[in-house]
């Protein structure tokens, strides 16, 4: 799915929990589904941490990535 399609996708389920007043992994599969089909139920098990470790490459998100560049950062100043 082209992003710009995956970001109107999740902004409505942005929009839907926050009219349920829920957690995006807390709606039900069915509304996932409903915004495409392309979403399986693990799509429920994502939370922050997780989505942050993923992206466990050079310049990443990933905790190990951003002490990597943490620490390079500290040596360029020292």
């Amino acid at each position: 799915m082209p992003f710009r399609q995956a970001h109107a996708v999740v902004g409505g389920l942005v929009r839907e929990a926050e009219s349920r007043r829920c957690e995006l992994n807390e709606l039900p599969f069915d509304v996932y589904r409903a915004a495409s089909e392309l979403f399986e139920p693990d799509v429920l098990d994502i939370t922050v941490e997780s989505a942050l470790a993923a992206r466990d490459i050079p310049g990443g998100t990933a905790p190990r990535r951003v002490r990597e560049a943490a620490a390079q950062l500290r040596a360029l100043l020292a």
